[in-house]
């Protein structure tokens, strides 16, 4: 669910943001009583007035009276750092059981001086599956992007032996799988078509590591696709953003899909 604070100008956000200010209202917003987490904060400045949409975790057992209000307070803090802005606070109700290992996670990355958000965790059989979304600044190489994600991987597997794998899908700054039954090794014909509808954007023989799981109805899908390590963050910001939305386009049922890019070898 959203809530709609201040004027309905808000139809597109840029990526980019002005720097420090992401992270400062990230801060602010994480303070406020009732907020479990904040995910993903996005800025845009159109003259003097700053554009802000962020989404903040709450207690999926919270009143819909209760939820507003945490919504409002977090505008208040928002406001307080930006005067005048015009927001958007999204609320994305989480189980609280979930919120210690999501804080582990935070902490880790925060230790590597990173920025993490949309932590999803799926648990099978006592193993833990992690998704996030890591923010790399938008000059990085996809060599030195997946460098850093490979550092907080293995500090979340040495820190957490409960994990069991953690996908990383890169973002550039400024700008999660939850649970589900894993239903990868019967879905031998959907893993085809995505690899295939996969590779006609990133090239070739690109996706691997393919993860599906079942919510009901639904499905979402993690995958592990191959880029040119050269290419920018922005670059790949923009192949797997195309490549989640043509699968969630082009396959019925599917409503939430994660790319985890990684450098090609020659």
């Amino acid at each position: 669910m959203s809530f709609r604070l201040g004027r309905r100008t808000m139809d597109v956000l840029l990526d980019r943001a002005p720097d420090g200010l992401p992270q400062k209202l990230r801060e602010a917003a994480a303070e406020v009583e009732g907020v479990l987490g904040v995910g993903q904060v996005r800025v845009r400045r159109s003259g003097p007035v700053f554009f802000v949409d962020m989404t903040v975790d709450v207690d999926r057992n919270q009143s819909f009276e209760r939820t507003h209000t945490i919504a409002d307070a977090v505008e208040v803090r928002v406001q307080s750092i930006a005067p005048g802005a015009d927001v958007v606070v999204h609320t994305d109700p989480r189980e609280v059981e979930r919120e210690t290992m999501a804080k582990r996670i935070r902490a880790v990355a925060y230790r590597n001086q990173m920025a993490v958000h949309n932590i999803g965790l799926h648990e099978d059989r006592d193993r833990v599956f992690v998704d996030l979304h890591l923010e790399v600044d938008d000059h990085l190489s996809l060599q030195q992007a997946h460098e850093m994600a490979s550092h907080i991987e293995k500090d979340l597997l040495q820190d957490m032996p409960e994990i069991e794998q953690v996908y990383i899908h890169l973002e550039s700054r400024g700008t999660g799988i939850g649970d589900g039954l894993d239903v990868t090794p019967r879905e031998s014909e959907l893993v085809d078509e995505v690899k295939r509808l996969t590779d006609e954007i990133a090239g070739p023989s690109r996706c691997h590591n393919v993860r599906v799981l079942r919510h009901g109805e639904k499905m979402s899908v993690s995958l592990h696709c191959h880029f040119e390590k050269d290419l920018s963050i922005i670059q790949i910001h923009d192949l797997t953003s195309r490549i989640e939305q043509r699968l969630i386009k082009n396959i019925p049922g599917l409503d939430r899909c994660i790319v985890h890019a990684e450098p090609a070898s020659h």
